[in-house]
């Protein structure tokens, strides 16, 4: 049918699933109903958990026309081969309507995001191939005012024509793809349906959700595809033997070199600059009459607005004696022993100021003066004061040499445990092909695909390893694999003719392999064979080409040697190490993570601390600094990119006792204080780990065995230890102690009858009134016994907000089958919080309502501000409220009378005021030094 004709709406047929669902797919589906009341549905599902199928049966109960958009033609094959596949039609044919062509749609059709934006925008060739970064540069701009007017036209055609199709149902297929014009063509889509169709539905499915992106892009994420409603993890897919069992291994190495050696040098530069401005004479005047020092209080919001300048001023004065008011470190949270030495990161806000030269921060001669000493040293770029040279360090760190002998090392553990079983991928960055036509050349000796299998050749590896490269532009083999590789080709279809061997001049051994032009993909396809066949015991390759999509089953062992950080490209890295292998069903694979600590003891290690950390540092005398499972930025940012990657990762932890759950925490790794020993030490430790393959199976088995009655993990937040409880206890307690001392002269008085009737009658009043006096506080006494340990009293806020989140109509289970639990954490006195009896949207809703409340201020329309005691001196403490009770003043309201009636008195205060936001300014410098900086997140757990 031509679709500019077409007048009523394709009908949607009836078909059945001919399969058995699984169990993690039956939970899912079974929750669908509850998932459904805003229109909206996304589930996220592991890779392996059979996402297309899934999608699938959603649309086959909503049965309405649908329009499929996924990010590769591939994927946008796969939804049509799965449903001829899995699913039968009740007619026993599929009748018409069934296509890929979005200009024509029927009752399903399965596009790409592409497609659907270069048919709307009137580009060319509607479905240019599909597959996002493959293809040229789209002509997204119109240059005329006919093209426009053919471009406009072109976009409100296809519009009536969905309509018309009666698309009631969209499904958004791994939607974290889409580049931003794809985005704002699918939001006129959703925008034009959704108003002609009152019962549109959209349908989201991922692997990999966008969850550590800026916030910025989340929202615009959520915007479509609502909140998370459903979630299948790596753990189900492993206890349902879809998945390998497996664990992440840390291999660390110490920065040195060249490019950390000039680094070290500039931040003793930038610290000695420091040091001698702040005893400066000159200086020292200017700021002893400056307005924010003679009066602080009078000056209150903006020192508030630029907490970092005011630290600098305060550290000078300090370090040279001078008198400091009262008032002014109060002002930061901190006390005057607090105020930190003025270092290079102290100092670096407060002389931005100075070089911007406004108003009241003009040092007239000493401006000029600062400029040209900040020059000298390279501490100024693009008149920014840079005292810490961050970016340039994480590229050191990412890049450094030692990373190779990380790699040489593992792959050596790895060759000695699993021998001619060994089935090793290293991914990297970048080629860097450099290292095999200039071997000789150390300018080389850098983290990429080239210097890595150059590394494996000089350390002896290559008979054992068999080692290969594999990237998008080159390919090299080993000498003695050609004949494999030969034979394979051919019966791949790849001739004699289209490839084109060529022996590396300066790697001997080697060959590099070149295939003519749309042969690329069957030359990875040959390699692939050889590698699972074992003629290949090793690739080497970037992530842009191994990382997703391409898949080798028996792949036990993979070093991620990429700088990658995010959680959606590191896991489809780490996806391609835990699929399960019919040739080897006892499979346990290991991913090795790579991590360059910086060197313990040097100026360029402890600059990295923050201002806040430096403010931080006496509060928190407990903490260790350096963990890497608490606050591994004294390590550096390579050490911080690894802890990053690692909090939303599930996986056994290493204990006597396993449990499975995210973080780095699971690895055990305690130490505090770093240097090569003690990195060293770990190394082995791994290696030690790796090795025991069996044990990491059996951890897996002891979890599930213990925890069979559990369909899936916990979702909860980890959380920081609560301040406040105690001053509850000892107000509670206080009154309850009046009470009884109230009760025992009432019993004397009562029961001593030789005392005179006047002194009797006195000590009944006396008593009455301690007794009515407890009577009168008697809600403090409940509250301090609810909440009058630690655990307890984590547990009512909790609850106080999830009575606000059941007003706000986020939850999907009724309060009344719905309560908190805390459990305590093995690092550093945290909690793990999480919701009890409701689905996995619930539990999210909470956690991230739980992180957000106890995470650093940022700015939100409503702040919670309570009271409480310290021992004898008075605290105030300032929590974010969450954007989903905020947006509902009914749902504030039920959060304050929760609130006090668990806690004790607080006030919500609108920061969009005047008067509010001076408290949000005061209420976010405070969270930072009270110590609440990163101790927040969402976390997995099954246990």
């Amino acid at each position: 049918m031509d679709a500019t004709l077409q007048t009523e709406p394709a009908v949607f047929p009836a078909f059945q699933f001919a399969g058995q669902w699984r169990a993690y797919q039956a939970r899912v589906l079974g929750e669908l109903e509850s998932h459904l009341d805003d229109a909206r549905l996304n589930i996220v599902a592991a890779p392996g958990a059979g996402k297309t199928v899934l999608g699938l049966e959603v649309l086959r109960r909503l049965g309405r026309p649908t329009l499929i958009l996924s990010p590769t033609r591939a994927i946008r094959d796969q939804w049509v081969m799965r449903l001829r596949e899995l699913f039968e039609p009740e007619a026993a044919v599929w009748p018409p309507g069934l296509g890929i062509d979005v200009a024509a749609p029927g009752w399903l059709t399965s596009t790409t995001y592409q497609s659907l934006h270069t048919t709307l925008r009137g580009l060319l060739d509607g479905d240019t191939g599909g597959e996002e970064g493959d293809a040229e540069d789209e002509q997204d701009e119109i240059d005329d005012e006919e093209s426009a007017d053919s471009a406009r036209l072109a976009g409100e055609a296809l519009l009536e024509i969905l309509e018309r199709a009666g698309i009631e149902t969209l499904v958004l297929d791994e939607a974290h793809h889409l580049r931003r014009a794809w985005w704002e063509s699918l939001q006129e889509v959703i925008g034009y349906l959704k108003a002609r169709r009152p019962d549109f539905h959209i349908v989201s499915l991922t692997a990999t959700p966008p969850y550590d992106v800026e916030q910025e892009e989340w929202d615009r994420y959520a915007e479509v595809c609502g909140p998370v409603d459903a979630e299948i993890s790596i753990p189900e897919l492993v206890k349902q033997g879809d998945l390998c069992p497996h664990q992440d291994f840390l291999h660390f190495s110490v920065a040195q070199g060249e490019p950390i050696d000039s680094l070290e040098a500039f931040a003793r530069e930038a610290d000695a600059l420091a040091w001698e401005w702040a005893h400066d004479e000159t200086l020292l005047t200017w700021i002893t009459a400056f307005a924010w020092f003679v009066e602080p209080e009078k000056f209150e919001p903006e020192i508030l607005a630029k907490p970092a300048v005011f630290c600098g001023l305060l550290a000078i004065m300090k370090l040279n004696g001078r008198e400091i008011p009262e008032i002014a470190p109060a002002i930061l949270g901190i006390s005057e022993p607090e105020i930190p030495e003025p270092r290079a990161q102290v100092l670096e806000a407060l002389f931005q100021e100075i070089l911007n030269g406004d108003g009241q921060f003009d040092c007239g001669p000493l401006t000029e003066r600062l400029r040209r000493e900040l020059q000298s040293i390279g501490a100024l770029w693009r008149g920014r004061v840079r005292l810490r040279k961050q970016q340039q360090l994480v590229r050191a760190l990412a890049g450094t040499a030692g990373k190779l002998d990380s790699i040489e090392a593992i792959a050596k553990a790895e060759l000695a445990a699993l021998g001619d079983r060994l089935r090793l991928v290293v991914l990297t960055d970048f080629i860097r092909s450099s290292a095999l036509s200039r071997p000789a050349d150390r300018s080389s000796d850098t983290l990429g695909a080239g210097p890595v299998l150059r590394r494996l050749g000089q350390a002896g590896l290559a008979p054992a390893l068999r080692p290969a490269l594999m990237t998008g532009s080159w390919v090299v083999i080993p000498d003695d694999v050609i004949p494999a590789f030969r034979s394979e080709a051919a019966k791949q279809g790849l001739s004699e003719a289209a490839l084109t061997l060529k022996p590396l001049q300066h790697v001997p051994g080697w060959s590099k392999v070149d295939a003519s032009a749309g042969k690329a993909a069957l030359r990875l396809r040959v390699i692939t064979h050889l590698f699972e066949e074992g003629h290949l015991r090793c690739l080497v390759g970037t992530a842009a080409l191994l990382g997703e999509g391409w898949d080798a089953p028996s792949i036990n062992s993979l070093i991620l040697a990429t700088s990658v950080k995010s959680f959606m490209l590191s896991n489809q890295m780490r996806g391609r190490a835990i699929r399960v292998s019919k040739k080897d069903p006892d499979k346990v694979a290991a991913i090795w993570h790579l991590a360059t600590i910086l060197p313990p003891f040097t100026t360029l290690a402890t600059s990295q601390s923050s201002l806040w950390e430096a403010l931080n540092f006496t509060r928190q005398e407990n903490a260790a600094q350096g963990r890497l499972d608490r606050d591994p930025f004294s390590l550096g940012q390579d050490a911080w990119a690894v802890f990053r990657r690692f909090k939303t990762f599930a996986g056994v932890s290493h204990s006597e006792l396993p449990v499975i759950e995210s973080g780095i925490a699971r690895l055990g790794i305690a130490t505090a204080r770093w240097n090569e020993q003690t990195a060293s030490d770990w190394n082995r430790t791994m290696a030690a780990r790796a090795a025991d393959r069996p044990h990491v199976a059996r951890a897996w088995a002891s979890v599930f065995l213990g925890s069979s009655g559990i369909e899936r993990p916990a979702t909860g937040a980890v959380l920081p230890q609560p301040q406040g409880h105690k001053g509850i206890v000892q107000f509670g307690s206080s009154w309850l102690l009046v009470g009884l001392i109230g009760l025992v002269i009432q019993i004397l008085a009562y029961s001593l009858h030789f005392l005179e009737v006047g002194l009797k009658t006195w000590l009944v009043i006396v008593g009455a009134a301690l007794l009515l006096a407890c009577a009168y506080h008697g809600g403090a006494i409940m509250r301090s016994i609810r909440a009058g340990s630690p655990l307890r009293y984590m547990a009512e806020i909790g609850r106080c907000l999830l009575d606000g989140l059941s007003v706000a109509d986020i939850l999907d289970t009724p309060r009344k089958s719905l309560d908190v639990r805390v459990e305590e954490e093995s690092v550093l006195g945290q909690k793990f919080c999480r919701l009890a009896g409701g689905l996995h949207h619930d539990e999210v809703a909470f956690a991230d309502a739980m992180v957000v409340f106890f995470a650093p201020i940022e700015n939100p329309r409503h702040i919670l501000v309570r009271h409480h005691r310290s021992g004898w001196l008075k605290q105030t403490d300032y929590h974010a409220v969450p954007d989903v009770i905020s947006a509902n003043e009914f749902a504030l309201a039920k959060l304050k009378r929760a609130w006090e009636r668990r806690i004790g008195p607080c006030e919500i205060i609108n920061t969009r005021t005047r008067d509010g936001r001076l408290h949000l300014l005061r209420a976010r410098l405070l969270s930072y030094s009270a110590g609440y900086r990163r101790d927040a997140e969402r976390k997995l757990r099954w246990e």
